[in-house]
């Protein structure tokens, strides 16, 4: 899929907005000055007109009330990255059916995200540092991917009502306690980086609906389990991961692809668990010996 994104300068010129060729997948101010009402008022007419069109918010000059959030009540995907915010209380009047929204990084982290309960048919959520009342994610019904970011919880388990969720993304933060991840929803893609202090990933071989698994900057994991009763796995990124034995990853009946980046401590003897394997087409190994490489 092509991605097309448009970044407009202040003031909105409505030839920009109406120019020929393929229709943006994002649109994000460009920053330098203030948006206008008129600004706001033109691109949240456009959105409505593209709601395919994802909508990112990230520039300093955008007044840190959010007041000017209603001017995009038709839209149906936001990415929120505005310096200064205090309350979230102006996404209600988003629409109540938003599908996907991303709450990013701002000034004062401890913002409560109890409007979050105005939606309620959100598939996408992906939360930057922000946990004050994260209960509330639980109510999300509709939810199917959740991305957690610089978040630090004692447990996943005030996740577990999510039971349509399939996608679930840990990144950076402190949560090391994964063992609710098997009650929550029908996990077909799970993606971990650098999570401070995780060493213990076993119970990813507790999730027999898992398709994509990709850890990242786990250099403290030194060990994965078994991934035979992982019967749908199709493919495993792993990318400066600590462990030594493939394995337990030629475990995996119906492994297609292997991507392993920056793992210099795999030696030859490592991938022999690989050969003859039943459904594997195709490793990568990007190390840089060249002559193990050559080997492997």
């Amino acid at each position: 899929m092509q991605h097309v994104i448009w970044n407009l300068p202040v003031p909105l010129d409505e030839r920009e907005l109406a120019k020929s060729g393929p229709q943006p997948t994002l649109v994000q101010f460009a920053g330098g000055a203030v948006p206008t009402e008129r600004d706001h008022h033109m691109l949240g007419a456009f959105i409505e007109a593209h709601p395919t069109t994802r909508i990112r918010f990230y520039c300093a000059h955008l007044p840190s009330d959010l007041r000017w959030l209603h001017h995009y009540s038709a839209a149906r995907r936001i990415n929120l990255d505005v310096d200064g915010v205090t309350s979230f209380e102006p996404l209600r009047s988003l629409r109540p059916d938003l599908e996907e929204l991303t709450l990013g990084s701002c000034a004062r982290r401890r913002i409560s995200l109890l409007p979050l309960q105005h939606f309620t048919a959100l598939h996408e959520l992906a939360l930057v540092g922000h946990q004050r009342d994260i209960e509330v994610v639980a109510g999300l019904q509709t939810l199917e991917r959740l991305t957690l970011i610089s978040i630090k919880l004692p447990a996943l388990d005030v996740f577990k009502p999510l039971t349509a969720l399939r996608a679930f993304e840990l990144k950076l933060g402190g949560t090391t306690n994964l063992a609710a991840l098997p009650g929550i929803g029908r996990l077909q893609y799970l993606e971990i980086f650098r999570v401070n202090g995780l060493t213990d990933v076993g119970i990813i071989a507790r999730l027999p609906d898992l398709e994509y698994l990709f850890l990242q900057h786990l250099k403290r994991v030194e060990q994965l389990p078994s991934l035979a009763l992982c019967r749908r796995l199709r493919r495993v990124h792993l990318d400066r991961v600590g462990i030594a034995d493939l394995g337990p990853i030629a475990d995996a009946p119906h492994l297609e692809e292997l991507l392993l980046l920056d793992m210099p401590q795999l030696t030859l003897d490592a991938f022999r668990p690989l050969l003859h394997h039943p459904a594997l087409r195709a490793v990568t190994a990007a190390i840089g010996n060249e002559r193990r490489r050559a080997q492997i």
